[in-house]
């Protein structure tokens, strides 16, 4: 879910957040909410951890899972929605 994309300022990782949607997101990682307006892009700082995280908008099915987050790691993730039909 997250990707690799160089080195923090700091020794701790950061996770480039960017919600591509026009809902709102809201993004649970381990105990900690985040939440997203639509085209909003955030950048967090965490601690090196297993986390596991539920991604979630109205209306629309969680991504739900776990990410080991490495120490000196710049991460990236984009919220999109996919329509399947069934």
């Amino acid at each position: 879910m997250f990707t690799p994309d160089g080195s923090p300022s700091g020794y701790n990782p950061e996770i480039e957040i960017y919600n591509n949607t026009n809902k709102i997101l809201t993004l649970k990682l381990n105990e900690e909410m985040y939440h997203f307006n639509f085209q909003e892009k955030k950048t967090i700082t965490l601690s090196p951890n297993s986390y596991h995280y539920r991604a979630s908008a109205a209306g629309v099915i969680p991504n739900i899972g776990n990410e080991e987050i490495k120490g000196n790691t710049k991460y990236t993730w984009q919220f999109y929605i996919v329509k399947r039909y069934r």
